[in-house]
């Protein structure tokens, strides 16, 4: 088995209804920094960076935080879940 799948074997828990469910993320820095920034035309040297929408505002507006502490603000289609 790969290495994701023992992780998953060794973590396994029941929730109260007895299905097998997951307590964490195996990459704790998914769960802190759960997005990657996706548009290429604004700021282009962040494509694929991850960061984390700490707000969220009307008319499909975020505010968008990168590790380094950089924030913007910008439409909600400008960042991707992490895989």
């Amino acid at each position: 088995m790969g290495e994701m799948a023992d992780w998953i074997m060794e973590n396994e828990e029941l929730d109260a209804w007895g299905q097998d469910s997951f307590v964490t993320h195996p990459d704790p820095d998914v769960e802190a920094w759960p997005y990657v920034w996706y548009w290429r035309c604004k700021l282009p040297e962040r494509k694929g960076q991850k960061c984390k929408v700490t707000a969220r505002g009307k008319m499909n507006s975020i505010r968008v935080e990168f590790p380094d502490g950089y924030v913007v603000i910008t439409s909600r289609y400008a960042v991707r879940t992490r895989t």
